[in-house]
This record gives structure tokens, C-alpha cells and sequence, in this order.
């Protein structure tokens, strides 16, 4: 029995009853389902020489659970076009897709839950540019072989879940402008390069291929809108030659057991969502993001245990949530976020057992601002807040030679009193505690005195900035 989408099985099935001659030597000019052998097969018998579909042919189950019985095309070799989709899905006992070998076009080509289809040699005669591919599920297929003649594909390439293939090579005189690129547990596929030129302009997304080894020469690629995910490659060493990538959306890198290095970003000025780096375990290396300059989200790196420095973020300027740096066994050094200033909501350094300096200058300048910073469980010099404020004190702060300013009394219960060898009336002053909350506001001096009876006891700095520099000094309340 023949279906339709709009109006189902009746009209078709009378049209076919009658021996409507209306379409005789032609095909339907609507969508047609052919959900059974039989339907296929009752297709043929009416239309013996359709050679041209106007809408989408459907062949195949539409439940994943019950498999059609479908098992032979070779009754549709009439066929040369499908304007619209070529759908063929969730079939037992269909191996090849002889029947299609004079099929020059089609609109997109969905193959999708066919168990034991292991050859695509009959759709060699494709030869024209195509909107989408989506295979998924077709766990026989070794290999693309047939569809070698492809011009270009300028939507979508979707490989999902395809247990035995093992190349795309068939892609490799191809041309790819597309929106999306999704390549998704693949068992045993091990290289992209025959996609490797592709131009991906929304979504970028190569995750759970647990035998690709590399990802490289993506040099056409200049802005990816929405997300660029390569997570769970557990084989994959090196992500390199995103060469000319400016921005992008979400950006993961997580999960992928032996990449590393990350190289290849050098012109990524911009990420418009967040930045995650984590549970890479032999990712030793952050060295590709010298451009970076701002990130819309947060930014995280954990659980990257062979990390011994983070060297390739000294540009960024701006994080619109959080930086993170959690769990990184090794990680000793994060000089390389160098710049003066970095504007972010939050800080969080914690469980980095050998990490002993954390005051560099942008940190030191982001406490000293006033703003939320949570520290603990690293090494001595970066165990606590209160430790990174000592060292930043002694490290980031200029002396102010030319004026002496002096807290007095030190510690204090009610009040404290500035004095100065000089007059210091233009000059700010601003007090945080331990966790980066301001209880003075940088203000303007106003007088000598300052009122601390309502501040709990504990340890503040207190910073003193004039037009020369500034003065940072650790204030006692009881």
C-alpha cells in the first residue's frame, strides 16, 4: 500500500485500485511512503516508468522498534530525480540500493536505521550538488563508496552512530559550505580528512569517535555561530589548523583521554558563549589561544592532569561568568593569563595540589577590586585567600616613593587614621576583606578618620592610590 503524507493511504490506494492512467508513464506529484515491500512493489507495477519524484520518497518504517520489511529497490532503476528527500530508514533486510543506479538528484539523502545495508555503490550516479546527508545507524556500512560523484553538499553532513565505518573517503572531491557538521560515535572511524576543507558556519560538533586520531586542516572555516564541540575522542592527539577561526559560540574540548595539545586557534579573538577544558588527562599544553581576548561565558579548565602551565591566554581581557581551574594534579604555573586587567564575575582556584602562586596581576587586580574570589586546597602561597592577597601585596603593588602613608592604630577595634608625610586630599581609598568583598567603596578621601566599629573582626587590605602609584596594606580588626 502506497501512503501519503497530506492525506495518507485512501486516495492512493483508489488511485492505484482504478489504474488511474492519469500518471501512467509518469510518477505522482506529491510525497510518497512506501512503508512495505509490497508498497514498493504495488509502486512499480503503476508506475513502471516514473523517472522523476516532485516531492519526498519515503521508503521504510517510521518506527525504530518495528523494521520494515523492505529488502529489494531494484523495480525503482527508472528513477532519475527526487526533488524533494530521499528517505530511507529503519529497514532489516535492505543490504544495497541497486534500483537507485540512474538516481542523478536528489534534494537531501536521509539513510538512516538500516541493519543491514552495506553498500551505497548504486547512488554512483549522483553527480550534483546536494542540500544534506544524515546517515545514522547503519551499522554494516564500511565505507561511502558511491557517493564519490557528489559536487558539493551546502546544509548539513550528519554521520551518527554508524558501528563499521571506518573512512569518508568517498567525500574527498567534494566541496562542504555548510550550517552543520556532526560526526557522533562512530566505533571505529579514524580520520576526517577527506572533510577537512569544509567551510561549518553554525555548529561544528565531532564527539564519541573512539578510534579518530586527529582533527586538522579546518583552515576555511572563519566563524562557527553557535557551538564547536570535540568531546569523548578518547584516541585523538592533536586538534590543530583551525587556522583563520575568528569566533564561535560554545567551545568544549572535554574528554578526549590523549590529546596533547591544543595549538592551531592562533586567530580566535572571540567566544561568544563559554570555553570548557577539562578531563583531558595527557593534555599538557595550552598554547593555541594567543588572540583570545574575550569570552561571553565562563571559562573552565579542570581535571587535566598531565597540564603543567597554562602559557596561551595572555590576551584575554574579558569573561562575561566565572573562571574556573580546578583539579589539575600538575598544573603549577598560570602566568599565562598575564594580562593587566580581566573582567569576570567570579574566581575559582581550588584543588590544584601543587600550585603555589597565584599573584599574578590580573588576579591580584580582580581581588583587589572587590570581587568574588574562592581559593583552597592548593599549594602553600595559593591555599587560601588570604595567602594570595600576602603575595600580591608584595609582588603587584608599586611602592609609593615619594609618600609615606601609615594605618594607625594596626590592629584596630573602632577606627583607623591615615597620616602622611604629604598631602594625600586627591587621593582614593578603598578596604576588602579576605574574600574580595568591599566594605569601603573606592572613593575619594574624605578626611583621615575612618569608622570600622560595624566591620566584622578578621583581616582587610587597604588600599591608598594617588596619581604616583598606589599603597596596598593588611589591616587588623578585633
Amino acid at each position: 500500500m502506497i501512503y501519503l503524507k497530506e492525506m495518507r493511504k485512501h486516495i492512493l490506494f483508489l488511485l492505484l485500485l482504478i489504474g488511474n492512467h492519469t500518471f501512467a508513464q509518469n510518477c505522482p506529484d506529491f510525497d510518497i511512503e512506501l512503508l512495505t515491500q509490497e508498497d514498493v512493489d504495488n509502486f512499480c507495477q503503476s508506475f513502471p516508468d516514473c523517472t522523476e519524484v516532485t516531492g519526498d520518497l519515503i521508503i521504510g518504517s517510521s518506527s525504530s522498534v518495528n523494521y520494515s520489511d523492505v529488502n529489494d529497490l531494484s523495480c525503482l532503476s527508472s528513477l532519475n530525480f527526487v526533488e524533494g528527500d530521499l528517505i530511507i530508514r529503519n529497514t532489516s533486510d535492505l543490504s544495497n540500493l541497486n534500483g537507485f543506479q540512474n538516481l542523478q538528484e536528489v534534494n537531501k539523502l536521509s539513510l538512516h536505521g538500516n541493519h543491514s545495508l552495506t553498500t551505497l555503490n548504486s547512488l554512483s550516479n549522483l553527480n550534483d550538488t546536494i542540500q544534506s546527508i544524515y546517515l545514522s545507524n547503519n551499522n554494516q556500512l564500511q565505507n561511502l563508496e558511491g557517493l564519490n560523484n557528489i559536487k558539493a553538499i551546502v546544509a548539513s553532513l550528519q554521520i551518527l552512530s554508524n558501528d563499521g565505518l571506518e573512512n569518508i573517503n568517498a567525500f574527498e572531491n567534494a566541496v562542504f559550505d555548510l550550517d552543520y557538521l556532526i560526526i557522533k560515535f562512530n566505533l571505529v572511524l579514524k580520520s576526517l580528512q577527506p572533510i577537512a576543507y569544509a567551510n561549518v558556519k553554525k555548529r561544528f560538533e565531532v564527539n564519541y569517535n573512539y578510534q579518530l586520531e586527529s582533527i586538522d586542516d579546518f583552515v576555511n572555516i572563519s566563524v562557527i555561530e553557535e557551538r564547536l564541540f570535540i568531546k569523548n575522542n578518547p584516541e585523538l592527539q592533536s586538534i590543530g589548523s583551525f587556522s583563520n577561526l575568528r569566533k564561535t559560540g560554545n567551545f568544549n574540548i572535554d574528554f578526549n583521554e590523549n590529546i596533547l595539545e591544543l595549538r592551531g586557534f592562533e586567530k580566535l579573538d572571540t567566544i561568544s558563549g563559554y570555553l570548557s577544558i577539562r578531563d583531558n588527562l595527557e593534555l599538557n599544553s595550552i598554547n593555541g589561544f594567543q588572540n583570545l581576548k574575550s569570552i561571553s561565558g565562563y571559562l573552565n579548565i579542570s581535571n587535566n592532569n598531565a597540564l603543567t602551565e597554562i602559557n596561551g591566554c595572555g590576551n584575554i581581557s574579558y569573561i562575561g561568568d566565572f573562571l574556573s581551574i580546578l583539579y589539575n594534579e600538575n598544573l603549577s604555573d598560570i602566568s599565562g593569563f598575564s594580562t593587566t586587567v580581566i573582567d569576570m564575575a567570579d574566581l575559582l582556584i581550588y584543588n590544584n595540589p601543587i600550585l603555589g602562586n597565584c599573584a599574578i596581576e590580573s588576579i591580584c587586580n580582580f581581588i583587589e577590586n572587590g570581587c568574588f574570589i574562592n581559593v583552597y586546597n592548593n599549594a602553600a602561597g595559593c591555599n587560601s585567600v588570604d595567602e594570595v592577597l600576602e603575595n600580591c601585596q608584595s609582588v603587584s603593588t608599586p611602592v609609593i616613593d615619594e609618600v609615606s602613608i601609615t594605618i594607625s592604630p594596626n590592629p584596630a577595634t573602632h577606627y583607623f587614621t591615615l597620616t602622611s608625610n604629604q598631602s594625600i586630599d586627591e587621593t582614593t581609598i578603598k578596604a576588602v576583606d579576605v574574600n574580595g568583598r568591599q566594605w569601603l567603596p573606592k572613593t575619594k578621601l574624605q578626611g583621615k578618620n575612618y569608622n570600622i566599629s560595624h566591620w566584622p573582626s578578621g583581616i582587610y587590605y587597604v588600599t591608598i592610590e594617588t596619581e604616583n602609584g598606589q599603597f596596598t596594606q593588611k589591616l587588623i580588626k578585633r
